[in-house]
Parts: C-alpha cells; structure tokens; sequence
C-alpha cells in the first residue's frame, strides 16, 4: 500500500447523527484531498495511518 493512498474507508453516518445535522451528511466520490485546517487534517492522517481498520468520521459545526 502506498503511503499517501488510502482505498479502504467505508462512511458510517448514524441515523440519529443524520438527523440532528437535517440530513446534511452526504458521501462524496473520493478526490484524495481534505480541505480545513492544517493541524486538524494532520491529526487525522496520523489517525488513519496509525490503525488496522480505518474508519473516521468528520463533523463540523452546522450550517
């Protein structure tokens, strides 16, 4: 696997968390970029490369 690809993700969005969010949450076709901030995005590379099975969920503020 290379460093940088990562082809194993599968979204997760609960029903409840749906919801709460007026069914906001949509999967979007992969582009292999994260736009938000820096530190932020970093946390979550280190986090998807530190486990066996990646899974994440991102959640911002609503709106």
């Amino acid at each position: 696997m290379e460093k940088d690809k990562i082809t194993d993700l599968r979204l997760t969005i609960p029903e409840e968390l749906d919801e709460k969010y007026n069914h906001s949450l949509v999967k979007v076709e992969p582009s292999n970029m994260l736009v938000g901030y820096k530190e932020e995005l970093e946390n979550i590379r280190r986090g998807l490369m530190q486990v066996e099975k990646r899974n994440i969920i991102l959640v911002g503020r609503q709106g």
